[in-house]
């Protein structure tokens, strides 16, 4: 199958297609779903060889507490249909100094997918914040944040509006529908970096979240 057939049939493009290969990006769920029903196998098959210790258990120390700080790095979704703005923000992220791991999909059914997914591995842990494009396909961005706020399961991730829109009206109805933020992506390419790395710092330093925010606790290995 050539690299042209397998990105029509993933509905993805061609250089996303060799970046999964090259191992660049992570491959997102719903891709991985796919690829498991083009090559006819379960999706364990592409888990193989990838070991972690299941016999881990975790004593709390402290669970009614809220700790200062979260204590791995951000898990951040985003949704965004251009490739070129994908690549920019994939970019910006990777030269914030704070640590976060990225993944993006591509309309506003896949991400209500993959947010609502229970089938969570190491691989592909739950989302701490969404970037949201507003105009993509399937479902704009307004359906999107409305479906997450309304799903008691996922309505705790923050929402965080990025977009080319400067109408007045689509900002005020993000924060009716209770987004986290609303950004412009600024023309200027040095602005658009400082805006999406104040971003990052903000939500990985200055606030706590729900899934980072794991109280102090102990290791032990089940014997």
């Amino acid at each position: 199958m050539t690299l042209s057939e397998l990105s029509e049939k993933l509905d993805v493009s061609i250089p996303q297609v060799e970046n999964y290969e090259r191992g660049i990006n992570r491959v997102p769920v719903e891709v991985l779903y796919k690829l498991s029903q083009i090559f006819k196998v379960s999706v364990d098959f592409f888990f193989q060889g990838f070991c972690y210790d299941t016999q881990l258990t975790a004593k709390f120390l402290d669970s009614g507490t809220i700790s200062l700080t979260n204590h791995t790095e951000i898990n951040i979704l985003l949704v965004e249909d251009n490739p070129g703005d994908e690549f920019i923000i994939r970019k910006f992220i990777g030269t914030s100094a704070n640590l976060s791991n990225v993944y993006a999909v591509h309309d506003g059914q896949q991400a209500l997918q993959l947010l609502r997914s229970t089938q969570h591995t190491p691989l592909f842990a739950r989302a701490d914040i969404v970037l949201l494009d507003l105009n993509i396909p399937k479902m704009d961005g307004f359906a999107v944040l409305k479906e997450i706020k309304r799903d008691s399961r996922i309505q705790d991730i923050p929402v965080i509006v990025i977009t080319n829109s400067l109408k007045r009206e689509e900002m005020i109805e993000v924060y009716r529908k209770h987004g986290s933020g609303y950004i412009c992506k600024s023309g200027d390419l040095d602005q658009f970096k400082s805006q999406i790395q104040a971003l990052i710092h903000y939500w990985s330093f200055a606030v706590v979240l729900p899934r980072l925010n794991i109280p102090k606790l102990e290791l032990t290995k089940n014997l």
